[in-house]
């Protein structure tokens, strides 16, 4: 890995910390001389040693090439990189515009989408109880009738059998006899009513469903709305493995 250079101040000149000016070799002299061959600073010392027989300019000499390539290196940056660059940059802009404005339409789509499903789901429900509601009123209707009818139907017998015991303590032989053949009572019993009668079971697989009313998701790498649900899980997952993650819960 590259270390990051530091500057320390030298004969009213910033200086890197990395940068000899000293011989690494020969601490004692300063380096004056550049190598050639090895493309390296030496000094006084060096010539006689380990770049000996070597071309040794002194580095005056190559100050004017080094300035010339310094030059070149700024030159080139300003009319190519630097321009690069700042497009580069100008598109990224754009990008972070374009981006957000993308998103926000697609939020503000499937927010739509969700309310008319809502209300729709809303003004069926009201549909459904209202019928539960005129089914009820019809079946209460029916059961008072009945009721009403049952309790007529219970005051005739009482008042038949009533009738039917002061005869037999002070009727006549004729009235008893009369009585004894009638075997059933006038009064038919009345007829229990027929209910109206619903059932409601509760959808429990209903994601499937849910996802189809509310639209297909899909995105410029062609996935689709249940890849989509595997992507968010596991960034969820790498978000709650990561020592710097945090979760966000979103309920409604």
């Amino acid at each position: 890995m590259a270390q990051t250079a530091t500057y320390s101040r030298t004969k009213g000149r910033h200086v890197r910390n990395n940068e000899q000016t000293t011989c690494r070799l020969h601490q004692k002299w300063q380096l004056e001389f550049y190598c050639r061959k090895c493309e390296d600073l030496c000094c006084n010392e060096c010539l006689s040693t380990c770049h000996k027989a070597h071309s040794v300019y002194d580095i005056d000499e190559i100050i004017p090439e080094k300035k010339r390539d310094i030059q070149n290196f700024m030159d080139r940056t300003k009319k190519t990189d630097l321009v690069v660059v700042h497009d580069y940059i100008t598109s990224t802009e754009k990008q972070l515009v374009d981006n957000a404005s993308n998103f926000e339409k697609l939020a503000s789509e499937l927010e739509t989408q969700t309310i008319k499903l809502k209300e729709e789901l809303d003004l069926l429900s009201a549909q459904t109880l209202s019928i539960y509601s005129q089914m009820k009123e019809e079946n209460t209707r029916l059961l008072q009738t009945y009721k009403q009818d049952l309790e007529t139907y219970e005051e005739k017998i009482k008042q038949q059998l009533l009738e039917s015991d002061t005869l037999l303590r002070e009727g006549t032989h004729l009235e008893i006899f009369y009585l004894g053949c009638k075997t059933h009572y006038d009064e038919i019993l009345p007829l229990k009513p027929t209910l109206q009668t619903a059932t409601f079971t509760a959808n429990v697989n209903y994601h499937a469903s849910l996802k189809q009313a509310l639209g297909d998701t899909s995105t410029g790498r062609g996935q689709s709305t249940d890849e989509l649900d595997r992507w968010s899980t596991d960034q969820e997952d790498k978000r709650s493995t990561s020592p710097y993650s945090y979760v966000t819960a979103l309920g409604y």
